[in-house]
């Protein structure tokens, strides 16, 4: 779980295609799937949104949808029950 300043400062929650495409948020919890085997998936996800995008003239960073790094964080291991982050 990310700690509150890791997701507002790094994360970027709620910043629109700033936001980490990594961020995952469940009950109002937030954890990041950058070491997980969900990534490979988002990556190819997030490229395919783009290159869609553009093939249909529209700039994918205008379509609030999540497409950030985390503004160059390494990541975090998802771990449910344990509080993660720059902060921490």
């Amino acid at each position: 779980m990310l700690s509150q300043l890791q997701v507002e400062r790094v994360c970027l929650l709620n910043k629109g295609s700033d936001q980490c495409k990594y961020l995952d948020v469940v009950n109002d919890q937030c954890f990041c799937k950058k070491k997980s085997p969900d990534a490979k998936v988002i990556d190819v996800e997030v490229a395919d949104f783009i290159k869609n995008a553009k093939k249909n003239n529209i700039n994918p960073y205008t379509q609030k949808v999540p497409l950030g790094d985390g503004n160059g964080c390494k990541g975090y291991l998802y771990l449910p029950n344990k509080l993660q982050g720059f902060d921490v």
